[in-house]
């Protein structure tokens, strides 16, 4: 085909270049789009993550834990000190699994689990029956031995008197 310059395959090279230029436009705003994708996922899954450690480290910091009227240590049974490796590992008493909402599930489970909340309860060198620390980790499930929570949260509590 001549153009009216003389010009041969003037046309179909422009063509080439504008779908080149279009697929990469369109593949470089794909993948904005994915990677915007990801990082909400990532978004969401931090958020429930921080409300569920949180809402575990106030209930734990909720339970009674003082003296009786006659001055004697009162223990808690929520309050006994974890087993080594309680945030690693899912330990009895020290772990659940949550929904995609951050809400525990009933034993046994009902749904698959979306994340594992695992806390563990120390006492404070040198003043163990007075002072222990708190912390909270929350997993992606499953989560394995060596997983890195999303979040962990971690506070101390006094006995009162």
């Amino acid at each position: 085909m001549h153009s009216a310059n003389g010009e041969r395959g003037t046309t179909i090279l422009e063509a080439l270049v504008a779908a080149s230029l279009l697929i990469g436009i369109v593949s470089g705003v794909a993948s904005l789009i994915v990677l915007t994708h990801r990082f909400a996922v990532r978004a969401e899954q931090m958020t429930v993550a921080t409300v569920a450690a949180s809402s575990r480290l106030e209930r734990l910091r909720a339970v009674p834990w003082e003296y009786d009227l006659a001055g004697l240590e009162r223990d808690a049974p929520a309050l006994e000190i974890s087993p080594p490796g309680a945030l690693e590992h899912s330990v009895a008493g020290f772990h659940e699994s949550l929904d995609a909402a951050g809400r525990p599930l009933a034993a046994p489970l009902s749904a698959e689990p979306a994340y594992v909340r695992r806390w563990a309860i120390v006492p404070l060198d040198g003043v163990g029956a007075f002072a222990r620390a708190f912390e909270v980790c929350v997993f992606v499930w499953p989560a394995a031995g060596a997983a890195r929570p999303l979040v962990c949260l971690a506070t101390v509590r006094t006995r009162q008197p």
